[in-house]
């Protein structure tokens, strides 16, 4: 018979392995990537705006 501790361990685990594996089932891609400038497409009566955050490149379009 496992002890308590075991039985949390194991569940621990198990959560861990869960998270981490949807977590990366989308391909490893961030919401954020779809922020970068060749996504963002502004209309003629704006202007894009770029920004960096950490790693990621964020654009959006602002009326000019």
């Amino acid at each position: 018979m496992k002890s308590p501790y075991q039985k949390l361990l194991l569940i621990a685990v198990a959560v861990v392995l869960i998270v981490t594996v949807s977590g990366c089932a989308h391909g490893g891609r961030s919401q954020l990537d779809y922020f970068k400038p060749e996504h963002v497409n502004c209309s003629d009566n704006q202007i894009k705006i770029c920004r960096q955050f950490g790693p990621h490149l964020i654009c959006e379009c602002r009326q000019k």
